[in-house]
């Protein structure tokens, strides 16, 4: 029937800064679990070693993923940090939080108009933590001069010389493309990097946060409430659009001659390979929202107003 729901709503979408989805697909109070996810069993008993290994979960992911994509259009990082540990960083997990929270004292007192987003993750052929840090200084300094900075501090935060540790920092421009650095800040980690580190990251539960969150310009965000069919109809209409735009791509390329650009053919023939993989990702997953382009976001956020101004969410 015109202007009725099709179903009762039953996921909660968020949609923030016109046209950056940071959906979280959960159920909303009183329902059952209909995000394909299993909750983790419970521990034995205090002090004993836990049936599941702390990880950076898909709903901590989306979590983050929301977070990243939250800024205001317009608003973005200015420097992409990573700070590592020489191999006597302490294997206690308490110690490397610690290190982040004088860094943020430090932070705050000398950049108090300063914003960042940071992720803690195993080195992949150590298990050692090391850390990602996205954000913006505010204040004109430029990376170089943070990095004449950054490096001092850190090394006297985890107690080594300068001369010992000559790349436990790094401070790097940001290049522009936040779905990229978003992908690259939001990877799985999987459990076998961990390596001789296992115990510290099953005793570690948080895998990101923010430091100085007061000055994050964050959008404001547009909430929709939507039953199963409507959901079902977002991830139709993204693959359908995924297809077509993939479709395009294929003709291009077979419409190339041999006198076509090598290099021309080359970057098609890898765009094709990424839109595939695009669309493998969308299909496949509960969780498609968090690899989305802005292009299919904003045809989501459109999708789901008219909706909302016809009565059929």
């Amino acid at each position: 029937m015109a202007g009725s729901t099709t179903s009762s709503p039953s996921h909660r979408l968020t949609i923030q800064g016109g046209n950056i989805i940071v959906a979280d697909l959960g159920t909303l109070r009183g329902k059952r679990n209909t995000t394909g996810t299993s909750p983790k069993p419970k521990s034995k008993s205090k002090g004993s070693t836990p049936t599941t290994m702390p990880e950076f979960s898909p709903r901590s992911r989306n979590a983050y993923i929301k977070a990243l994509n939250g800024l205001k259009r317009g608003a973005m990082p200015e420097v992409v940090v990573t700070l590592t540990y020489t191999d006597k960083v302490s294997p206690n997990p308490e110690v490397w939080k610690s290190d982040l929270d004088h860094l943020r004292r430090r932070l705050n007192h000398n950049f108090p108009k300063s914003w960042w987003f940071w992720r803690i993750e195993p080195h992949k052929d150590t298990g050692r933590p090391h850390y990602h840090i996205l954000g913006n200084l505010m204040d004109g300094t430029s990376p170089s001069e943070f990095w004449s900075w950054l490096d001092p501090t850190w090394c006297r935060i985890i107690k080594v010389a300068r001369k010992d540790a000559p790349y436990v920092t790094l401070v790097q421009p940001f290049d522009g493309d936040m779905d990229k650095m978003t992908r690259y800040f939001s990877k799985e980690e999987p459990q076998h990097v961990y390596k001789g580190y296992i115990g510290s990251w099953a005793r570690l539960t948080n895998r990101w946060g923010k430091m100085l969150s007061k000055n994050i310009p964050e959008a404001d965000r547009d909430v929709f409430e939507v039953g199963e069919d409507t959901h079902r109809e977002i991830k139709e209409l993204i693959v359908g659009s995924i297809q077509t735009q993939l479709k395009a791509m294929e003709d291009d390329f077979a419409k190339m001659g041999p006198l076509s650009s090598r290099k021309k053919a080359y970057v098609l023939e890898e765009s094709i390979k990424a839109k595939k993989h695009y669309l493998w990702q969308v299909q496949r997953s509960n969780f498609y929202w968090s690899v989305l382009e802005r292009d299919h976001i904003e045809l989501m956020h459109k999708m789901l107003e008219g909706k909302r101004k016809a009565g059929t969410l």
